[in-house]
C-alpha cells in the first residue's frame, strides 16, 4: 500500500474525522505491504505522548521503524526532540511495549522486531479512551475505523492478533470479539492477565488455508505487571512452539 492508498482510505472512511489529530501507524508503512505473524492493537494514541499531526497529513514512515523504539514521546515534557533511540530516554509504556515485542518473536533484534504491524483500534488522539465521547460516540467511531483494520487485516494475514486490553467496553479486545464472533470461544490465563478466542478462517487469509488466527488481550501495559508472562502463559495454554 501506498502513502496515497493509506491517505484515500482514511479519508473514504473517516471523513471530517481525518481533521483531527492522530496517528494511524505505529509501524513502518513497509509492514502494512509485507505478511506478518503478528497484528498489534492499542485502543487510540495518548495526545499526552505524542507528536501527532492530522490524520489526513501524517507522514508515513517507511523501512524498520516503529513508534515504540524511534519517536520521540516527551515533546509534550515542555523539551525539544531528545533523539530517545540514541539516548535511550524511552517512556516506560515504550519500554515494555519493546519487552513485548521482543517476547513476541523470540529474539532481541531491535531490528525484526521493529518490522511488527502496530496501530490503534481508534486513530484519534485524546488524553484517555473516555473523552473521544460517550459509549455510542465510541461506536460511531469503530463503525468508521472497522472498515479500515478490515482492509489492513488483509494485507498483514496475522496468525495473532496482539490486543492491548481486554476489559469489557473501552478495549481492542471487546471490539474484536464483537467483530469477529469470539464469544463461545474464548480463553483465559489462570496465572497470568490474560483472554483469548480463536477465529478459524479469518476472511484475511486465502480460501484454501485452513489456519486460524489468535486474538489474545493483555491487560494495558500502562498497568503494572509484565505482558511478557502472561503470553509466555498463554503459549503454555495452547501448546504452542516457539514463535522465533
Amino acid at each position: 500500500m501506498t502513502p496515497t492508498q493509506l491517505r484515500e482510505l482514511l479519508d473514504q472512511h473517516l471523513g471530517a474525522a481525518a481533521l483531527n489529530e492522530g496517528m494511524a501507524l505505529y509501524s513502518g508503512l513497509d509492514s502494512l505491504s509485507t505478511k506478518g505473524r503478528f497484528y498489534v492493537l492499542g485502543f487510540n494514541p495518548a495526545d499526552k505522548g505524542g507528536n501527532y499531526t492530522r490524520l489526513g497529513d501524517e507522514k508515513f514512515k517507511h523501512g524498520n521503524w516503529s513508534a515504540y523504539f524511534d519517536q520521540c514521546w516527551h515533546l509534550n515534557d515542555g523539551v525539544d526532540c531528545c533523539d530517545c533511540a540514541k539516548n535511550r530516554r524511552y517512556k516506560p509504556f515504550q519500554k515494555k511495549l519493546q519487552k513485548l515485542l521482543r517476547a513476541l518473536h523470540g529474539t532481541d533484534d531491535a531490528l525484526q522486531v521493529r518490522k511488527t504491524f502496530s496501530t490503534n483500534a481508534i486513530f484519534l488522539a485524546s488524553s484517555t479512551p473516555s473523552a473521544l465521547g460517550n459509549k455510542e460516540q465510541l461506536n460511531a467511531l469503530w463503525a468508521m475505523h472497522w472498515p479500515i483494520h478490515r482492509e489492513f487485516l488483509k494485507l498483514v494475514s496475522p496468525d495473532y492478533i496482539i490486543a492491548l486490553g481486554y476489559q469489557d467496553g473501552n478495549s481492542p479486545y471487546s471490539l474484536l470479539r464483537k467483530e469477529l464472533r469470539g464469544a463461545n470461544e474464548q480463553i483465559a490465563g489462570a496465572r497470568a492477565k490474560w483472554k483469548a478466542f480463536r477465529v478459524q478462517k479469518p476472511f484475511w487469509k486465502a480460501p484454501n488455508d485452513d489456519s486460524h488466527t489468535y486474538v489474545v488481550g493483555f491487560y494495558h501495559p500502562s498497568w503494572p505487571g509484565h505482558q511478557t508472562h502472561a503470553w509466555e502463559d498463554f503459549l503454555s495454554h495452547t501448546e504452542q512452539g516457539p514463535m522465533s
